[in-house]
């Protein structure tokens, strides 16, 4: 590269070649026409395209350099332990990722929107398209898509149609149908896809991106803490495209940063990682409130083991124009987030997981907008401290809560309150085992909590379940009312997570028997 010892490698001239452009990376033409290309395989260096990595100067233009080299989607390599300054978007190319070596790349007083590092080519887009599919159907007739799109390659289907409603008078967009989802085949005009629709829709315009075998982004930090207070979105990594891989990574940003990792497309993987400090704190909008520590908007994506901090919302599933299916969370640890930790809008479709992790939540634990999830064996400590904060759980938007699972997980608030049932916002799916939402509402006399839940026409006596488990945070030295003669089994989870497991019978506790006694817990009610 000019201007510095650095960059050098083996090239080879190619006389077949007349028309490649020079890149100053991998191609350089001389002043004859000659293409003398670059021999090598795996990533693309930065080295080579003039990157010093010691931090003393911008590298923006050097590493875009780097990324645009990358024509058949390889990744770029940074140098081990580098520092990278960069001051505005860098992208371009089919860059797949990028190999970290523990080097840092530091986001250096930018002057716009911006993502610093973003990966995913746009082939095409087909707009003004009318296209009706069927539900269940996984194939699809669009003129013109083999000119844009091959197999592999990711297809995002927006629609017009409204699939949830929401109060627009409020500003509160609704959420439309719409799908991403890979291209398996394509014969003609008609497409093949690796998923099913998940319902009969509309198709109004189609675009596809680029297709990988495997994206990466290794052993990097990513320091946005330095960004001040600013009028425009700084975001730090942004995929959009299939088969994306995140590991051991440390993003961090300033109060004023909007997002720190957006999956966009299909199977992504995030582990081992550190986000923290993405809060948005200008609110500046975005189609949406931003201030995400992850923001996923892709089929069939694992967090795990990943630790997420200090965010509006530490993580977030927020799309309000295409359903996404398939996500686990599992061993992570998400603390004082501002608003729900983990935050499912009502474009997540089937039944998200969420095992294993640790919370401590200033707002929300979870908020679940999209009817069903599995939230399990977490340990949750909520700064919740009566009707006015924010729920543990949270579930509204969506019209029919049909699959929402809670079980043998731990709840610790700042003090104790008691949980009561709104019968009027829960739907229940009776084909399929269901837990009942439960959520803090203003409320009756507390003394008094259980009746909707066990009361005449309640939901326990209407849906007269096999097995109900239920679990009551209560208030000191009060009673457990009648429940004994209403369930057939009643757990308590006591402090320190000792599960009584022994029953009196299938009668349940004897309520005189656990009278007074300090207990902290939650509400489940589940039907077998």
């Amino acid at each position: 590269a000019s201007g510095n010892e650095i960059g050098g490698g083996y090239f080879h001239y190619d006389s077949t070649d007349t028309t490649t452009a020079d890149n100053g990376v991998t191609v350089i033409v001389t002043a004859g026409g000659k293409r003398w290309k670059r021999k090598f395989t795996g990533a693309v260096k930065a080295e080579w395209a003039g990157c010093l990595g010691d931090g003393s100067i911008d590298e923006t233009n050097n590493l875009k350099k780097a990324f645009a080299a990358c024509t058949n989607g390889e990744s770029v390599e940074l140098t081990r332990s580098g520092i990278y300054r960069v001051s505005s978007a860098v992208s371009g190319g089919s860059c797949s990722g990028v190999v970290g070596n523990y080097s840092t790349i530091r986001v250096d007083n930018p002057s716009a929107t911006m993502t610093a590092l973003s990966f995913g080519t746009v082939k095409g887009s087909l707009p003004n398209l009318s296209i009706a599919v069927v539900q269940q159907q996984r194939m699809i007739t669009i003129s013109g898509i083999a000119s844009i799109a091959a197999p592999g390659d990711l297809i995002s289907m927006s629609s017009s149609d409204i699939r949830v409603s929401t109060n627009e008078a409020t500003g509160v967009r609704a959420y439309n149908h719409g799908m991403r989802a890979v291209i398996t085949s394509i014969v003609g005009d008609i497409v093949t896809l690796d998923r099913a629709f998940y319902a009969a829709f509309t198709v109004n315009g189609a675009t596809v991106n680029r297709g990988f075998s495997k994206m990466v982004l290794t052993d990097l930090v990513i320091d946005a803490t330095t960004v001040p207070s600013v009028s425009f979105l700084v975001n730090a990594v942004r995929f959009t495209g299939t088969n994306i891989n995140i590991s051991g990574v440390r993003i961090a940003g300033s109060e004023y940063c909007a997002t720190g990792i957006n999956l966009i497309g299909s199977v992504a993987s995030i582990a081992g990682s550190n986000i923290v400090g993405f809060k948005n704190k200008n609110g500046v909008e975005s189609g949406g409130r931003t201030g995400y520590g992850i923001y996923i908007d892709c089929h069939d994506t694992v967090v795990s083991s990943t630790h997420i901090s200090d965010c509006k919302h530490n993580l977030s599933c927020a799309s309000r124009d295409y359903v996404m299916e398939g996500l686990l969370v599992q061993g992570c640890g998400g603390h004082f987030s501002e608003l729900a930790c983990f935050d499912l809008h009502a474009n997540v479709g089937g039944t998200p997981v969420f095992t294993g992790n640790t919370i401590n939540a200033t707002g929300a634990g979870f908020g679940v907008r999209n009817g069903s999830a599995r939230i399990a064996n977490n340990y949750m400590f909520s700064q919740r401290s009566g009707d006015a904060t924010p729920a543990v759980i949270g579930v509204d938007e969506y019209p029919n809560v049909y699959g929402l699972h809670i079980e043998n997980n731990y709840f610790n608030c700042k003090v104790e309150i008691t949980f009561q049932v709104d019968e009027g916002e829960v739907r229940v799916a009776f084909a399929q085992d269901v837990a009942i939402a439960f959520f803090q509402r203003r409320a009756h006399d507390k003394r008094h909590f259980i009746g909707p839940l066990h009361g005449e026409g309640g939901v326990v006596q209407r849906l007269k379940p096999r097995r109900a488990v239920v679990v009551i945070q209560r208030l000191a030295g009060s009673h457990l009312v009648d429940i004994a003669t209403r369930m057939q089994k009643v757990a308590v989870e006591k402090r320190g997570m000792q599960l009584m497991r022994h029953f009196a019978g299938d009668s349940g506790f004897s309520t005189a028997g656990n009278a007074h006694q300090d207990i902290d817990v939650v509400i489940m009610v589940s039907r077998a």
